[in-house]
């Protein structure tokens, strides 16, 4: 595949040595944590850190509110890789969640896996799922900095491109550069894709942020949705999916309880606020954590199993399967983005009470 040309401004290098400090509010630290080089953001005024670790996946797998930790994470930082473990917020990419075979087309040409390459991730019945980057070493660190306009920000870059491992499953040259911003009591993620190649390249990433409130049992936890369509896939994923009002089959979206109840779910067509983004959270008794999308992330799943004391609200740009669904005509919103442009959404995650 032809790379299309495109000149790059030249990024000052980051000096490691030196954490980045604001004089007031905002701070920005480089630290080594388990032997994992990251980077805590910092907002002394309201008591808040989120820790991001660029060689595992750029996951945010730390976020402190009042020393509590919303994030859920099951295992120290420097075991996430190694025992491949979803924690604190991953990272989705090329596709989200599962595809139905060893196979998938985009503009109706077809494009085969190679297992061989060992860098698919399978669920337990041996599908394909998650995208390529969850885990990669590949990102790396932009621009940092903090100041009390700008908060406490981190940008890490992926060069798709470059990586054969990468672009032979799936070849569509690009670049990925993620904005992690600390600022007014939330913690911001922003995503730009670059397509550099000549033709459209398909849009399918999203993130897999996993929260928890200690305020609280996981049973006394209330989910408010911001959606109209529950999907459900009757006949696999190979099949259309079923779309309903999300009030079928919860007709209070605004306070679902949790008591009893296990969710894995996709919900579609999200509900923009005043402000033109949607708003989903989860709420314990005070603590209260709040997911607020701009309108491309226009999927969101609810993974809420029972037993487990986590919740997922799940920002996505697509459906599950989606170049499949697409290419048998079952998912007419698939996005793309044109040659030499560059498709952007971003995502907030607010704590409140903590």
């Amino acid at each position: 595949m032809r790379i299309r040309p495109i000149i790059f401004l030249l990024v000052f290098p980051l000096m490691l040595s030196v954490p980045a400090r604001s004089a007031n509010r905002y701070s920005l630290e480089r630290r080594t944590v388990e032997g994992v080089a990251t980077f805590r953001l910092s907002d002394e005024k309201l008591n808040q850190q989120v820790s991001i670790a660029p060689e595992v996946g750029n996951v945010a797998y730390e976020f402190l509110a009042g020393g509590k930790n919303i994030f859920y994470r099951p295992a120290p930082l420097g075991e996430l890789r190694e025992r491949k473990i979803l924690a604190g917020n991953p990272f989705l990419s090329p596709w989200v969640s599962r595809i139905d075979g060893e196979e998938y087309y985009v503009g109706g040409k077809k494009y085969r896996f190679n297992n061989a390459l060992g860098n698919l991730h399978r669920d337990s019945n041996n599908r394909i799922l998650h995208g390529l980057l969850i885990w990669s070493p590949y990102w790396k660190v932009a621009k940092s900095g903090a100041s009390d306009a700008e908060g406490a920000y981190l940008v890490s870059r992926l060069d798709f491109y470059r990586y054969p491992d990468l672009m032979a499953q799936f070849p569509f040259a690009h670049t990925l550069e993620m904005t992690y911003r600390l600022k007014d009591g939330q913690l911001e993620v922003g995503m730009r894709v670059t397509n550099l190649a000549e033709e459209a390249m398909p849009i399918a990433f999203g993130f897999h942020p996993y929260f928890q409130l200690s305020d609280a049992p996981r049973d006394e936890w209330r989910l408010r949705l911001a959606a109209r369509e529950r999907w459900s896939y009757p006949g696999g994923f190979t099949s259309a999916p079923r779309r309903a009002p999300v009030t079928d089959e919860f007709p209070h979206p605004d306070d679902i309880s949790l008591a009893g109840r296990s969710l894995d779910n996709v919900f579609f067509g999200t509900l923009a606020a005043q402000d033109g983004r949607s708003h989903f959270a989860v709420t314990g008794k005070r603590e209260k954590i709040e997911v607020i999308l701009d309108k491309e992330y226009d999927v969101v799943v609810i993974y809420a199993p029972e037993g487990k004391n986590f919740l997922c609200i799940e920002p996505w740009t697509a459906a599950p399967n989606a170049f499949n669904m697409h290419h048998r005509g079952f998912y007419p919103e698939m996005k793309s983005v044109a040659a030499g442009e560059t498709f952007s959404a971003t995502f907030s995650i607010r704590p409140v009470g903590f």
